[in-house]
């Protein structure tokens, strides 16, 4: 398996995606193919500016855990090996 891209879309503005299904395809493509990801990791449409939050992608071989709390999303990259090394 190759590398997996993690996305979470924000619903307030959500009809966007309807409007410009286009531009919001090449930015999801864009991220996953890691050239969104130097710069900000927010895809924006039309008058939002947070449509979506791109993840970095990852190996499918490492470990992570996304955790979400209130407007908050979290991720931890759980380590390789034994635990205590």
């Amino acid at each position: 398996m190759g590398y997996l891209t993690t996305f979470t879309l924000f619903n307030d503005d959500i009809d966007e995606v309807l409007k410009k299904p286009g531009e919001f395809c090449r930015e999801l493509y864009q991220h996953a193919a890691g050239g969104g990801l130097s710069g900000s990791r927010f895809i924006s449409l039309g008058h939002a500016s947070r449509i979506a939050k791109a993840f970095k992608p990852r190996h499918a071989s490492e470990r992570t855990v996304y955790v979400q709390t209130g407007g908050s999303i979290y991720e931890f990259i759980l380590m390789q090996g034994k635990p205590g090394n």
